[in-house]
C-alpha cells in the first residue's frame, strides 16, 4: 500500500481503544507531520520544524526494541498503554464482542503506522524543496536487541503483515507480564506519593546466594503461592548484616518476574502512604511484594501503627495480590530502653500494654526467618562457591587461606564479607599480566 498521510491521519485520529499509543509528543508531532504532508501545498519551513523535532524525540528514546526508533518506539507504547483492552487482560477479564471487534480495527490500523518507518517518512519529507540530505535516517542496524519478553514480542510484531489477528498474542502479554508501567519495569520504588519504575534493578538470583538454601526455601514457597493467589503470609527476614536478607528477597523477584511478580520498595516514612499503595496496586492482575528494608522504629516513632494495620487487618480488607517482606537487623523492630520501662510504669496506667502493643510487630508476620552468621564451614563453602561461579583459577589450598585471612581482617564473617574478597581477588587475578 502505497503512503498516504491523509488516509493514515484520518485512521489514527479514528482509533478507539489504543487512543493513548499516540497520546505523546514524538506521537502528536507525527500526526502534527502527515496533517501537513497531506496539504495542497506542504510548506517545507514547517514540516522541517516539526519533523527534525521528531527526529530528536524518537532517537532520545532509550529502549531499543527494534532498529527502526519510530518502530520500536510505537511498539514500545503499544506495550505500556493503559486501556479497557490491557488492563482488563492482565487481569484476567473477558471482552465483549464489539470491544474486540475494535481492536482488531486498531492494531489494523497502528501496523499501517508502523509500516511508516523511517525511509518512508524520509522520502516523503526530502521530495520537498530544500530538505534533501538534511537528515540521517532514524535506523541503527547495528543496535543490539535484547531477549526480554518486550523484544520477543516486538520482533514477532515487527515480523507481522496482519496485527488484527495477535490480539490474543498481546493479551496473553498483558497477563503475564502486565500493562503501563508494571510491563516495562519489574521493580518499583515508592517516591513523591507515586510509583517510579527501576530500570536498573539489581540482577542477583537464587543461584547467586549460596549457603543458604534453607534459610531461603519457606520464602519461596511462599511466593509461589502468592503468585498462585493461594494463602501466603507477610514475611520478616531476620538477621546481621550482611547475611544475605535484601538479597534474598531481590533474588527471589528476579526468579519469578517473568510470571508477574513485581517489588515495591518502601522506606520507613513512607509507611504512612501504605493505603496509597495498596489502592495502586489493588486492581491490577499481578502479584506484589512491599519490600521494606532494615525495618525498626525507635520508641518514640508511630509509623508501626501503619504497617500494623496491615499486617493485622483493618476495616478495609488488604489485597490478596499484595505481602510485605520486611527485613531486619533486629529481632525486636520496636527499640525497648529500660528507662521507657520505668517512665512506663510510672505514667501509663496499662504501660505493659502499650510495651506489649509494640513489641510484638514482628510475631504479627505470619513468616519469620532467621539468618545467622556463617560459621567457617559455610563461610568457606560460600567463598568456593562464588569463586567457581566466576571462573576464578586459583588453588583450594590458597583459596581457603586467603579467606580466613580476609575474615579475621575486615568486619566479622558473613556471606558479604565472602563476597568483598572474591571481588578483591578477582580484580587482583585480572590484573595479572
Amino acid at each position: 500500500m502505497s503512503f498516504d498521510p491523509n488516509r493514515l491521519l484520518l485512521r489514527a485520529r479514528g482509533m478507539a481503544v489504543f487512543r493513548g499509543v499516540l497520546d505523546s509528543n514524538a506521537g502528536r508531532d507525527l500526526l502534527t507531520l502527515l496533517g501537513l504532508l497531506a496539504a495542497e501545498c506542504p510548506d517545507p519551513v514547517v514540516i522541517a520544524n516539526v519533523f527534525g523535532r521528531v527526529w530528536g524525540e524518537l532517537t532520545a528514546e532509550s529502549e531499543n526494541l527494534l532498529p527502526d526508533a519510530w518502530q520500536s518506539y510505537l511498539v514500545g507504547r503499544i506495550l505500556d498503554d493503559e486501556n479497557a483492552f490491557s488492563l482488563g487482560a492482565e487481569r484476567g477479564e473477558t471482552l465483549n464482542s464489539a470491544v474486540v471487534e475494535q481492536i482488531r480495527r486498531d492494531l489494523h490500523t497502528l501496523r499501517e503506522l508502523f509500516a511508516v518507518d523511517a525511509e518512508v517518512l524520509l522520502e516523503a519529507v526530502e521530495s520537498l524543496p530544500g530538505l534533501s540530505g538534511v537528515w540521517a535516517p532514524w535506523r541503527d542496524s547495528g543496535s543490539k536487541v535484547g531477549d526480554s519478553p518486550r523484544s520477543a514480542l516486538a520482533r514477532r510484531l515487527a515480523a507481522a503483515s496482519d496485527w488484527s489477528s495477535l490480539v490474543e498474542t498481546l493479551a496473553d502479554y498483558y497477563s503475564l507480564h502486565g500493562a503501563g508501567l508494571f510491563g516495562r519495569y519489574r521493580a518499583f520504588r515508592w517516591e513523591g506519593g507515586r510509583l517510579r519504575g527501576v530500570s536498573h534493578p539489581d540482577p542477583v538470583h537464587l543461584s547467586d546466594l549460596i549457603g543458604y538454601e534453607r534459610e531461603r526455601e519457606p520464602l519461596v514457597k511462599n511466593t509461589e503461592r502468592l503468585l498462585l493467589r493461594l494463602p501466603s503470609h507477610n514475611a520478616l527476614l531476620y538477621g546481621l548484616p550482611g547475611t544475605g536478607k535484601s538479597s534474598t528477597v531481590k533474588a527471589v523477584l528476579n526468579e519469578y518476574a517473568d510470571r508477574g511478580l513485581r517489588l515495591v520498595e518502601l522506606s520507613k516514612k513512607d509507611l504512612k502512604d501504605l493505603p496509597q499503595v495498596l489502592e495502586a496496586l489493588r486492581s491490577r492482575g499481578l502479584s506484589f511484594i512491599l519490600f521494606v528494608d532494615d525495618l525498626s522504629f525507635e520508641e518514640d516513632e508511630i509509623e508501626y501503627k501503619s504497617l500494623k494495620a496491615l499486617l493485622e487487618g483493618s476495616v478495609e480488607e488488604p489485597p490478596a495480590n499484595v505481602k510485605v517482606y520486611a527485613t531486619s537487623n533486629r529481632r525486636n523492630l520496636i527499640r525497648e530502653r529500660f528507662s521507657e520501662r520505668d517512665e512506663g510504669e510510672a505514667d501509663d496506667v496499662h504501660g505493659r500494654d502499650t510495651m506489649q502493643e509494640k513489641l510484638s510487630l514482628s510475631a504479627r508476620f505470619g513468616l519469620r526467618l532467621t539468618f545467622p552468621s556463617p560459621d567457617q564451614k559455610r563461610y568457606l563453602e560460600i567463598v568456593f562457591g562464588l569463586a567457581r561461579g566466576r571462573g576464578l583459577k586459583i588453588p583450594a589450598e590458597i583459596l581457603q587461606e586467603r579467606a580466613l585471612l580476609w575474615d579475621r581482617w575486615h568486619a566479622g564473617r558473613s556471606g558479604r564479607t565472602a563476597r568483598q574478597f572474591i571481588d578483591e581477588l578477582e580484580a587482583e587475578l585480572s590484573s595479572r599480566p
